[in-house]
């Protein structure tokens, strides 16, 4: 039965490649921004129905990633997952550490934190961003996080969500609910990560994926430029429905040929037919250049409400002294 499931996951991926070069070429060649934008929804849906296609392949057992791949920049990674989810356009991108993924674990990473990204984004407002961030462990392996704002779960529940993570993967009833996090704790087995759920301190909740120092690499083939990129994405108000995304500007042809682009006219990675890691796309920006961290982490927050309440506390005895 498994080799049936994946035989026919991977019918359905070849169609889908198929689907995302067509309107890959479209978007190359297409000059009308309302249908630019348009491809580009088409893009997206082709992107995400490849990423189910790559679950069955996972619920099967199948083996991912091409070891002969170069390594993948961990940028290029988080921009991959992000990718792969509807809600793309509520996702920032964080500060990340310089250095590479290998290519045999740069697509299941990648795959694993379009999961945690889903969730997030599924279970938040619509108007809250979502941000993935990451940083170096003291056993040089690697910590990415991914944060909402959502009300959160019960702590019952995300000990025996963290439980299913960390353990033996089931095959139960409870898995059609929590399909994501069952795909992710396979890719976590595989490759040996460490993933687990935690509720912050205020609100919201913080999705945690340690990746081990024989995954990384210092560094990795230089990625294509493109500033379309480089900006963080906008998040979506409730107030009014979201705009069409505007279509970043597409890159000249070479010597009049077709475009070769690491990424798509809409801004999306260009994914190859095979089931390698994502294609490279721009070099991290400096360590300066990264966007600051969201103004609501719990630290700062906690403090900034501690100095209203000092402040408000000493105007109270000033006005108490004057009337005396």
């Amino acid at each position: 039965m498994t080799d049936a499931l994946a035989s026919l996951a991977m019918r359905d991926l070849t169609l889908v490649d198929s689907l995302l070069a067509v309107v890959e070429q479209l978007e190359d060649t297409a000059e009308d921004p309302e249908l630019l934008s348009r491809l580009f929804k088409i893009d997206n849906l082709a992107t995400r129905m490849r990423r189910n296609g790559e679950n069955l392949l996972v619920l099967a057992g199948q083996e991912g990633g091409d070891p002969n791949t170069d390594p993948v920049p961990l940028l290029d990674v988080a921009r991959a997952a992000t990718s792969e989810i509807r809600d793309y356009n509520r996702v920032h991108i964080g500060r990340l550490p310089e250095g590479s993924l290998t290519g045999a674990a740069a697509d299941d990473v990648s795959h694993l934190l379009a999961e945690l990204l889903d969730n997030a984004t599924a279970h938040s407002p619509d108007h809250a961003q979502v941000v993935i961030s990451g940083q170096p462990t003291a056993d040089g392996g690697l910590l990415f996080i991914v944060e909402d704002e959502g009300i959160g779960i019960p702590r019952e529940q995300i000990a025996d969500l963290n439980a299913r993570l960390s353990g033996d993967s089931v095959l139960d009833e409870r898995v059609i609910r929590h399909m994501g996090l069952y795909v992710a704790s396979r890719i976590a087995q595989r490759h040996g990560l460490l993933v687990r759920l935690e509720a912050r301190a205020f609100r919201g909740m913080s999705a945690y994926a340690v990746v081990p120092a024989a995954l990384l690499r210092d560094s990795g083939p230089l990625p294509e430029a493109d500033s379309a990129l480089t900006r963080p994405m906008p998040p979506i108000t409730r107030s009014a429905p979201a705009p069409a995304p505007v279509p970043p500007s597409r890159p000249e042809p070479r010597d009049g040929g077709t475009p070769q682009s690491a990424v798509t006219a809409a801004g999306l990675p260009r994914r190859s037919a095979h089931r390698s890691a994502p294609a490279p796309l721009t070099p991290p920006p400096e360590r300066g250049e990264y966007a600051p961290r969201p103004a609501d982490e719990p630290v700062d927050r906690a403090a900034r409400i501690r100095a209203d309440l000092d402040g408000f506390l000493q105007g109270e005895r000033a006005a108490t002294t004057e009337n005396e």
